[in-house]
């Protein structure tokens, strides 16, 4: 979040105009120096940060801008460094991790062919497919499931969508640990030992 700065007096404009145009230059070309292959927009503007931080009455505005503005331009030159770094990180670490974002057409069909199997090993009835279909759209609460049944009588409606929530909910999650075992399995028959 950026601070809003309030507006300056005329005097302060005034000192800090006479500053520049009496020692920027002075403080560049000796920060250019001794920072040799730096951004000059840095330069400049760790400079500019200096005169604006001097105060009216400095002893010695020189050594005041000079030291000023080269523990900006260390600041401003530490935030560069760490920002590459990040960058190559990230790089080096891609999200995706050779994985695609998007599966591809085989993916797509595995994922489609264990959908229809394990959607055939959980659901036993016509009212438990359209349930099934609910909750894959988002529709989980019991009274919003059984305002969409429309075989379902109007006093145990809420019940029976509740009932048969449940059902499935257990169903599913049985098959998943099935699953889960006939993975883990495969993955141990896979391992030399």
């Amino acid at each position: 979040m950026m601070s809003v700065m309030p507006p300056f007096s005329n005097e302060f404009r005034l000192d800090a105009a006479r500053l520049f145009a009496q020692h920027a230059e002075d403080i560049t070309l000796r920060l250019q120096r001794r920072y040799i292959g730096v951004d000059p927009d840095r330069i400049t503007d760790a400079v500019v940060e200096a005169i604006l931080a001097c105060p009216s009455r400095e002893p010695e505005p020189v050594r005041f801008l000079y030291r000023f503005a080269r523990q900006r331009l260390r600041i401003f030159l530490r935030g560069d460094r760490r920002r590459r770094e990040r960058e190559v990180k990230a790089v080096q670490h891609a999200v995706t991790e050779g994985r695609l974002a998007v599966p591809s057409p085989v993916q797509r069909v595995s994922m489609a062919e264990d959908a229809a199997r394990i959607r055939s090993l959980i659901v036993k009835t016509a009212e438990e497919e359209q349930i099934l279909e609910l909750w894959l759209n988002g529709i989980t609460d019991p009274e919003e499931v059984a305002s969409h049944m429309a075989n379902f009588d109007a006093e145990s409606s809420t019940e029976r969508a509740r009932t048969l929530l449940a059902r499935l909910r257990k169903r599913f999650q049985r098959e998943r640990e099935r699953e889960q075992q006939r993975q883990s399995q495969t993955d141990s028959e896979e391992q030399p030992g």
